[in-house]
Parts: C-alpha cells; structure tokens; sequence
C-alpha cells in the first residue's frame, strides 16, 4: 500500500508518540508500509507496542538502541528521524485527520485487492458452491479487516469514556482571540466547529481573522487564510503590520488606555500621544523587517495566506487545494479561515439557500479533519433606530447561516467610538458557554491593530464616552 511521505512521517509520529493510536497503527499497517529509514523504526517500535500496548515516548531511544548505538549512517538517519518525530509531536499533530486519512487508504486498499480476487475468481466461469463461498470469505473478510479503525461511537456504559468526556479540559481544542475576555469563556474558533464575526462593512473584519491567525500560530498551530477579497501581496502587508505594529507613515499615534477601579471596571478611557517606531516609509524598513521575520523563525510559516479570484472557488476546490497542501507541502492546517465564504463561487439562482448550504459544508470538513473554521459575514442594517444593536440574526442574504454556527460574535461600532478608536464585541451565539455579554475593545488600525485593550462593558459606558467628545447619545449612530 502506497503512503506519501507526509503520511508516513504523521503514522510514525502517532505510533511512537501516541497512546491512544499506536495499537491501531501496529495492527492497521505491516511495517513493510513504511519505506526506509521508518520502515526499520517501524520493525523496532512493534515489539514493544505488542508487549506494553502503548507508544514508547520517552523509551524511544531504548527501543532505538541496537540501531543508534552503531556509528553508521543508518544511526544518524534515526536520529535525523526521531528529532522530526518529537518535533511533530510537539507541534501538536492533527491525531484525528491522519487517522481518518489512514481509514480512508484502508478501506480503498481492501476492496482494490477484494475486487481483484473477486474478479478473478469470476473469471474461471465457476458457479459451484465452493466458489460462491470463496467469494463470500473474501467480502466478509474486507468487512472484518475494516473493524479495525472504525469508531463506532461512545456508548453511554462506557464508565471509562464517560468520565474521560466529562473531564476533558475543551480549552486544549480552542485558539485564543487575544481578547481575554473573550478567552475566559473559550470564545475563540474550536476545532470541529464553525466561528463566525458579523460587522458591518469595511469595519475591520480582515483585520480580526488576521488577529485570530496571528494567536493560533503563536501557539504552534497551523493556519491556512484563504482570501477571495485581497490579493496575497495586500493581505502579507495586514499579517506584518499585525505582528509587528507597523505604522502606514511615520506621523504621532494616539494610544487608547482603560483606567480600572480595584473592582477591574471601567472608570475612564486615557488617551495619550506616541510616535512610532516603525513605519513603512522608514529608510531602514527592509533591514528592519528582515530582523524581525527572523526573530518570529518558524512561527511565521505557520500561516499560509492563499488568494483566489472572487466568485471562482468552489467547495470541492477548496478541498483539493487543502488536499494537494498536505501532500506536496506537507501542510495540515488546524485553523481554515475563510474570508469570506459569500465571494466563493455558489449558485446564483438560489443564491440563499446555497450560502446556507457553503457554510454547513464548511462545518462539516471542520469536523472531517478535525479543525477549526473562522470567518466573517456582512450585517446590512444601520439605522439610528438600532444604535449599537446589531446581531447575528441581522446576517446578510441568509438567516440559515446563524443556526450553522457554534460561536456567534458580532462587531458594534457608533460613529462616535470610531472617531474615539473604540467598538465592541457582542456574545450573541455559544454552544455550551456564556454568551448575551459586550466587550470593549480599543483599535489601532493605522499601527495593523484590530485589539490593544479590552475591558468588560459597563451600563454607564455610553455617559463615559460621550463626556469625552462632549457628544450626547444620539449622535452614536451605527456606522
């Protein structure tokens, strides 16, 4: 059975790093499936799955002595290879797409060698009993082999599932927004499931999935921004401003500070003048980026930005595109940011319903392959009528979307805060946590800042404000 090399090194990994997996590897896949190098760690790994049925981990090495303790080349490939091997592990390793990768190359494999026989068997013109039971043996068989990597499920007697579900700490599957009010109640995009921001246009929502991008790859995940709005030259410039507070031009800045009570409430909002330090119009700009990228090292390839021409990208590419990602780059991401999917190519004519539909697929390949998915949707309505009230159910083009989604935050800006460099984030959808709740936030959009400070909202926030711009509170209209 052929294996790319990105699958190899993933089984690898699992069967020397992970418990939960390395006894399903062992009894999955003969040893012989692995080419080289791994094919001899593979041989030295067996044994000792066979005996302890457990991954080494730390007796690794052990296991590994008879090949490392030689001063050989075939000892400096395994070390080459076990450095990669800890490497992946640490990096967090997509556990439950690789395996349902491997499902996936089993079953093909079985019934590619059940048909064969079958149809060799139906070659010979025989129809006795003999025959027909030879061919009953080799479907059942490609059916029992099967077994071995099917989850059927969690029953509800399993104590020891059970209580393994109960305690299970679900914040190890969320990236954080680096909003810590937000990331208090696990708000930010989970694996599995679909998380959603709505705003207004041209209110920043790039800038929030670069924030988002920008967290999860500091943590070690891998994230894939696919873009049908800006072109990757535009959307490289919003990821440095991010992750370097770059200014556009070298001119005074004004910082926006929340003053607390001992209480940890809002009692005012400080602004203060700064110059940058950092500006694309610098002389030393390039010299200067150069030392940062190195500084952030391979953190930064964590992130791969894509562009596709709007209205062109169907479902079924984006997944080959992600397909052909993992195979030639091995590339699995952890995080799909889409941006955003009412620009991929759907179906004109009903229109609506197949918006719906896009993000319902969306959510499922989150599921497949055990990844998050966040992107962003347009509000339409702005009327003085509606200050500052904006949510999910006011979703352009499709309502069906909000009940697709398992996080629902909604972004909120009056013409005051924009003029003050403030908006709010509004909890308005969660699965299983708090939601109904507002976030101030403070922005920097001219240093590539969607978030600099952030406090929760208090009833006197909007006298707090408008004291500051000697505005009252019907000039704070949705912009």
């Amino acid at each position: 059975m052929d294996l790319s090399q990105t699958m190899q090194e993933s089984l690898l990994t699992l069967l020397c790093m992970d418990d939960k997996h390395s006894l399903i590897i062992r009894n999955s896949l003969p040893a012989a499936s692995f080419e080289g190098i791994y094919s001899d760690i593979a041989r030295a790994v067996y044994p000792y799955v066979d005996r302890y049925k457990k991954a080494p981990k730390t007796n690794l090495d052990d296991v590994l002595d008879d090949i490392l303790s030689k001063d050989n080349k075939k000892a400096r490939r395994v070390k080459r290879t076990m450095k990669m091997i800890k490497r992946t592990h640490e990096g967090k390793l997509n556990a439950d797409h690789v395996m349902s990768r491997l499902d996936k190359r089993l079953r093909y494999f079985r019934i590619k060698t059940a048909t064969r026989e079958l149809l060799g068997l139906f070659n010979t013109g025989m129809e006795d009993d003999e025959s027909i039971d030879q061919m009953e043996s080799i479907l059942n068989q490609a059916s029992r082999d099967s077994v071995e990597t099917f989850d059927p499920g969690i029953r509800l007697g399993d104590k020891k599932r059970a209580i393994n579900s109960l305690l299970k700490d679900d914040s190890e599957d969320v990236f954080p927004t680096g909003i810590k009010e937000l990331d208090q109640y696990n708000l930010g995009p989970k694996r599995k499931t679909l998380h959603l921001l709505v705003g207004l246009k041209k209110t920043g929502k790039t800038r929030w999935l670069v924030q988002l991008a920008q967290n999860a790859a500091m943590q070690g995940a891998k994230v894939l921004h696919v873009s049908l709005e800006m072109d990757e030259e535009r959307m490289l410039k919003r990821y440095y401003q991010s992750f370097f507070a770059i200014a556009q031009n070298r001119t005074e800045i004004r910082r926006v500070k929340f003053k607390k009570d001992n209480f940890g409430r809002l009692t005012r909002v400080a602004y203060k003048k700064a110059k940058v330090r950092l500006a694309l119009d610098d002389r030393k700009i390039r010299k200067e980026l150069g030392k940062r990228i190195d500084r952030f090292g391979r953190r930064l390839n964590n992130i791969i930005v894509k562009s596709f021409p709007t209205r062109q990208l169907t479902f079924n590419q984006l997944v080959a595109y992600i397909d052909r990602l993992e195979i030639q780059e091995q590339f699995v991401p952890d995080l799909l940011i889409i941006d955003y999917p009412k620009l991929m190519r759907i179906d004109m004519n009903n229109f609506r319903l197949a918006l719906g539909a896009l993000l319902e697929d969306l959510r499922g390949l989150g599921v497949e392959r055990n990844m998050a998915i966040a992107t962003v949707a347009q509000s339409h309505r702005v009327s003085k009528g509606q200050v500052g009230k904006i949510d999910t159910s006011d979703i352009g083009e499709d309502f069906s979307q909000t009940q697709t989604l398992d996080v629902g935050l909604v972004y909120r800006q009056t013409k005051m805060e924009g003029k003050l460099g403030l908006a709010r984030i509004y909890v308005d959808d969660a699965r299983d946590v708090k939601s109904g709740f507002e976030v101030l936030i403070a922005q920097n959009y001219s240093m590539g800042q969607f978030c600099v400070d952030s406090i929760m909202m208090r009833d006197n926030y909007m006298d707090l404000i408008s004291k500051k711009v000697g505005l009252d509170n019907e000039e704070g209209e949705e912009t």
